[in-house]
């Protein structure tokens, strides 16, 4: 150990980052404890983030002290900065999820999901996304607002999904905002050309008994049943 902190401080001196990463990492192969473990890992990962520029290795590193032990905060703290980073937030943001849902910190949570919703390359993944963030903000923020909005971004991606508009109605009622959906309904049926698609068929009559039934507005409630 000695001859270790002797050729460390050497490294450290005399400016070489590269031979103290390899240094840290020989260490670590006769680390005697979890927490000298979770100490070079994440050594290695400030190493590698602030003098060898390499983001990669610096969240590699946070991740595995993390592995070890799920609360150290320093690690926590510079994945957190990584959120920021538009190469590396996507791993970054699937190390902190676990972390955020054992802690209940839901707002970090959601953001964690958006960050991965932005990067989804298909549209399952975006509804999943989007759900898993409509249900955070209405059964642990208590936003209902927020839950109907998403609701909302759910219905755009996947209109003919009847549970989807169960839950805006639902929403809508607790939150008297029958107008706000009569306007996301009309919004779908604006763009579409041809009224014989099964899911314009079942939002048109939706809309159709919200205008007639909850807003009062005939004429709009008879378009909606003439087309």
């Amino acid at each position: 150990p000695e001859s270790a902190n002797s050729l460390e401080r050497l490294y450290k001196n005399s400016l070489r980052w590269a031979d103290l990463a390899d240094l840290l990492e020989r260490r670590l192969k006769f680390a005697s404890s979890d927490s000298e473990t979770v100490d070079l890992r994440h050594r290695l990962g400030v190493l590698f983030e602030e003098e060898l520029q390499s983001p990669d290795r610096a969240v590699e590193n946070y991740r595995l002290a993390l592995n070890v032990d799920s609360e150290h905060e320093p690690s926590i703290g510079a994945l957190e900065r990584f959120l920021d980073d538009a190469d590396q937030r996507v791993t970054a943001a699937w190390v902190l999820k676990p972390i955020y849902e054992k802690r209940g910190a839901w707002a970090s949570l959601i953001r964690t999901h958006e960050i991965h919703l932005y990067a989804a390359d298909d549209n399952d993944k975006r509804i999943e996304f989007s759900r898993a963030i409509a249900a955070l903000y209405e059964d642990k923020v208590s936003d209902l607002g927020q839950a109907f909005a998403w609701y909302g971004k759910v219905f755009v991606l996947q209109p003919g999904d009847a549970s989807t508009r169960d839950q805006l109605a639902r929403l809508a009622g607790a939150l008297s905002s029958w107008q706000g959906l009569a306007e996301l309904y009309q919004r779908y049926l604006d763009e579409q050309t041809s009224d014989s698609e099964p899911a314009t068929l079942d939002v048109l009559r939706t809309a159709a008994e919200i205008y007639d039934q909850r807003l009062g507005q005939v004429d709009q409630a008879k378009e909606c049943y003439r087309r």
